[in-house]
């Protein structure tokens, strides 16, 4: 029988604002005023008043003046493409950090800039591209190690990745982030031991982040070690209570120690925390085929499909119970529709309904 569960890869999302506020603050109203560009330092000093009070609007305006009387102003462009991100006007703010590149390239910040509005359009090859930009301009803050080692963990470039993050923790050793998503790298690549140690190190840092805890459970339970991946996801509960995935996780455990009464109960809480979550309706109907209770992994694999009508792996599984049940044509159907889906292992079991 084919299982499925879940594998939550987690990475954090720092605000914009937080990211580049400090190019924003390096400016103040006192900026000498240059007598041959008086109206275009006019504009942009108001628009940097405007922009640490939180008027984006207004600052637009005034970054737009000052650029229309100085029209190679690269630090106008940079924080008019700032005031743009607060106000989720990201193509715009593309634009102008474009801007800033095409009159200044070694513009560090505008690599960043412009990389960052990628990153949170998940749009990780052109994020990477501008992470990179930034480093080779002199952009040397741990943040821009980590995202690019974030936007390699998408790509599934693993050891780019690690070396990455790597960089993140010797630029700042307490980089919390860095550690369980380096971890993360480790887990994926299967050096289990690497990866406890750095979301040992992670939860060290901040013991109180409970997505640390089941991370660290994942990574046990890759390891074969199922009574401390429990322990973790317990843990990691008892830190946040609606935590649907570590019940999820936790009941993946018990499955492996065949405890599938325990993992039952384990998927129904994840269930009834987020009764969409379709990953947990499709695991609790596999414990279910483990106790022979075919009608019952049914109506669980239903609900997987309900959740999501694409869960290939759900139609295969359904199928699967159907066949115990002597529902030969409805098990063809069901096991054709997961061929079709994509999930490949379903093709001999299709050939022999025909």
């Amino acid at each position: 029988m084919k299982n499925l569960f879940t594998l939550i890869i987690w990475a954090a999302i720092i605000f914009f604002s937080q990211q580049l506020n400090a190019q924003i603050q390096n400016d103040s109203i006192s900026t000498l005023i240059v007598a041959e560009n008086q109206e275009a330092e006019l504009a942009y000093n108001m628009g940097i008043t405007n922009f640490n009070k939180g008027r984006y609007e207004a600052a637009i305006a005034n970054f737009g003046e000052a650029i229309k009387n100085k029209t190679n102003f690269d630090k106008a462009y940079f924080n008019r493409a700032s005031a743009k991100v607060e106000l989720g006007d990201f193509d715009g703010a593309i634009l102008d950090f474009k801007n800033t590149i095409g009159i200044n390239s070694s513009f560090a910040k505008a690599h960043f800039g412009l990389a960052f509005v990628y990153f949170n359009q998940q749009d990780f090859d052109l994020a990477l591209e501008n992470f990179n930009g930034a480093i080779l301009n002199g952009y040397s803050e741990a943040n821009v190690f980590y995202y690019a080692g974030v936007c390699n963990f998408q790509q599934s470039k693993y050891p780019n990745a690690i070396e990455q993050f790597s960089k993140a923790i010797e630029k700042d050793p307490r980089y919390t982030y860095a550690y369980n998503d380096r971890a993360s790298c480790k887990r994926k690549a299967e050096d289990f031991e690497g990866a406890i140690e750095d979301y040992t190190k992670a939860i060290e840092l901040e013991p109180e982040m409970a997505i640390f805890y089941n991370n660290r459970g994942s990574a046990y339970r890759k390891k074969g070690d199922f009574e401390d991946a429990i322990s973790d996801y317990d843990y990691a509960i008892s830190l946040k209570e609606d935590y649907f995935v570590a019940y999820n996780n936790k009941g993946t455990a018990n499955y492996e120690l065949k405890n599938y009464k325990n993992a039952i109960i384990d998927f129904e809480k994840a269930v009834e925390l987020n009764p969409e979550y379709a990953f947990a309706y499709n695991n609790m109907g596999t414990a279910k085929m483990k106790q022979k209770d075919y009608k019952g992994a049914i109506e669980a694999f239903n609900k997987a499909i309900d959740a999501d009508p694409e869960y290939n792996y759900a139609y295969f599984n359904r199928g699967s119970a159907k066949e115990m049940l002597r529902d030969f044509d409805a098990a063809c159907k069901d096991w054709t529709k997961a061929m079709e889906l994509g999930y490949e292992g379903a093709k001999s079991l299709v050939e022999q309904c025909k």
